[in-house]
């Protein structure tokens, strides 16, 4: 095995040392003895011996490492050893001549064989009806986990849904909370809050319900308590938020309004946030509808200026921006 080797160093005119055994010459050598048509056993045995070679040179100090410890043996194939017949066995157990010794131990032989190849079978059956006994429930519990991923995800919703009641539900009490202290520090409410509580729970007791929804209600009530223009800002300088229900005395350039925590009004910025808590959404549409008759409003202010004057075509006094003909008047 190693001459294979040095005469394959020598070939190469290169001089045969222990320099020479490295990871790219054993490698070439493979290759070579490969393409020499020679058997996949025959190169592993040969390359085999080589690492045996390397392992020994370490152990006996002549070199510092094993040089070829990263080399893999070739691959060899795998010969499957088919199992002889029944009737193969017969013919052999009838050529056999009980009457000899040979005779009687090649036939216990062949009977051993025999059974241990039948329980071989009996085990190789028993495997194959575990595995699908085993696939099985392996399938079941991935149904099962299926249902339960799908029962956890429901639940999930489930959870976020209530979560979101609660949370309104949070808001809802801390709106009626600021309710009851408005009552209490209005000045046109003269009952203690203990008779407000009675009176609220007498309503309670009786039955009482209302058709109109929650948020009608509230916006009801704050439109009552602070009118139909409003308007929420907050203060980029020193963080405040404020709402009016008025419109400016006077107007700056940037959006009229002035902070009344630090008297800034260029880093004042339009924040509905507390306006949307408050209010319901078609309250707010309502509010954005008024502002842009407001904006349509202050477009036609110059034409106030005709109010008054005769009409071209009924001759009667302007008295609003438009009037709507039907064919008859026309």
């Amino acid at each position: 095995m190693l001459l294979d080797f040095v005469r394959f160093v020598r070939s190469s005119d290169r001089e045969a040392i222990l320099a020479e055994l490295s990871t790219f010459s054993v490698r070439d050598f493979i290759i070579r003895e490969q393409n020499r048509g020679l058997s996949p056993y025959t190169v592993q045995g040969k390359v085999r011996a080589l690492k045996a070679f390397s392992s020994w040179l370490m152990a006996e100090g002549y070199t510092s490492e094993n040089v070829l410890s990263n080399i893999k043996l070739p691959k060899v194939p795998i010969k499957i050893v088919e199992p002889h017949t029944p009737a193969e066995i017969d013919l052999l157990l009838s050529a056999q001549n009980p009457l000899t010794t040979q005779g009687c131990r090649n036939i216990s032989i062949l009977v051993t064989l025999q059974k241990e190849k039948q329980l071989l079978l009996t085990q190789n059956n028993e495997l194959k009806q575990t595995i699908a006994k085993l696939t099985q429930e392996r399938d079941k519990l991935t149904d099962e986990n299926l249902d339960i991923h799908n029962k956890l995800a429901q639940l999930k919703k489930q959870h976020q849904l209530q979560a979101e009641l609660i949370e309104q539900s949070k808001r809802q009490y801390q709106l009626f909370e600021g309710f009851l202290a408005m009552l209490v520090g209005s000045p046109s409410v003269t009952k203690p809050i203990e008779d407000l509580i009675v009176t609220l729970k007498t309503l309670l007791d009786s039955g009482w319900h209302t058709s109109h929804k929650a948020d009608d209600l509230r916006s009801l009530f704050i439109r009552t308590v602070m009118g139909d223009y409003l308007k929420c800002f907050r203060c980029l300088n020193c963080g405040a938020s404020f709402m009016v229900n008025n419109e400016p005395h006077y107007k700056y350039f940037s959006n009229y309004y002035e902070c009344p925590a630090c008297h800034f009004h260029h880093k004042v910025i339009a924040d509905d946030s507390f306006l949307k808590a408050m209010v319901s959404e078609s309250q707010m549409e309502n509010v954005r509808r008024v502002e842009e008759f407001q904006k349509e409003n202050d477009a036609l202010k110059p034409f106030e200026f005709f109010f008054g004057l005769p009409c071209e075509v009924c001759k009667q006094p302007v008295t609003e921006w438009a009037v709507q003909y039907n064919r008859q008047n026309l």
